[in-house]
Parts: structure tokens; sequence; C-alpha cells
């Protein structure tokens, strides 16, 4: 992750709503990589780009508990949409568990119990890397 003198550079870049999306979106990936929330409201506006999404919901996951409260609201409504296919609601309920586990964890959970081996599959994933995470550094 980028070190702090980094940070310093890339966050004007990413709190800057002027900035062009190209150079922005990256910036605030950089910022979160480092667990520095000032890129989060770029982050949030990603999450409304298809092409951009999961990389966002990635990048919200590793800020946890420092994501904006709006974040959790975000993820929790793209881990529940009924138009937003399951492999990503899986992420979104991963990135949850990481923000607000009291909300991630039970839609894991409900995620689990899908017939689908590809959703089957992709919890089992997610949470394999939350037991990697949480034995690497328990306060993740």
């Amino acid at each position: 992750p980028p070190g702090p003198d980094a940070c310093a550079l890339l966050a004007p870049l990413a709190e800057d709503p002027r900035a062009p999306l190209e150079l922005a979106f990256p910036a605030a990936l950089g910022l979160a990589a480092a667990r520095d929330p000032r890129g989060a409201p770029r982050l949030l506006d990603a999450l409304r780009r298809p092409d951009d999404r999961a990389r966002a919901l990635e990048a919200l996951a590793v800020l946890g508990p420092a994501a904006p409260p709006a974040a959790v609201r975000a993820a929790d409504k793209i881990a529940r949409g009924w138009l937003v296919s399951a492999v990503m609601r899986v992420r979104a309920a991963y990135a949850l568990a990481r923000m607000s586990p009291e909300t991630g964890l039970p839609l894991l959970d409900a995620l689990a119990r899908k017939t689908s081996p590809a959703v089957q599959d992709a919890v089992a994933d997610a949470r394999a890397a939350l037991a990697a995470l949480a034995a690497r550094d328990p306060s993740h």
C-alpha cells in the first residue's frame, strides 16, 4: 500500500470533484489500500458503475470499520438486490462483513443456503478470506 507521502498526494486527487474519473478512482483505490478513508466518496460513486463495482467493494472492504456509514448502506443494498448477480451479492456481503460484521455475516449465511454451486463457492471463498484475515489481523 502507499505510504503517508503517497497518500498525501493521492488524497487531493480523490477528493477533487473536478478530477477526471480515470485519475480520481485509482487514487481512491490507492488510499483504501493504505486504509485511508479519504477516497471513500469516490468509491461510493463507483458502486453505481457496473465496471467498477467489484473493485470499489473490495476497496471498501479493506477500509473495514473506517468506511463511512453510507458505504455500509450502499453495500447492503447491493447484497440484497434482486437485479444483482448472486456472485456480486456475495462480494457485497463480504464487504459488509468487513465494514459491519453484524450486518454482513448474516447475509453471507443466507447466501450460503442458495443452491447455486457458484454462489456456494463464492461464499466459501469469502468465509475463507475472512478467517485468514482474522488469523492474521484480529482487529479486521
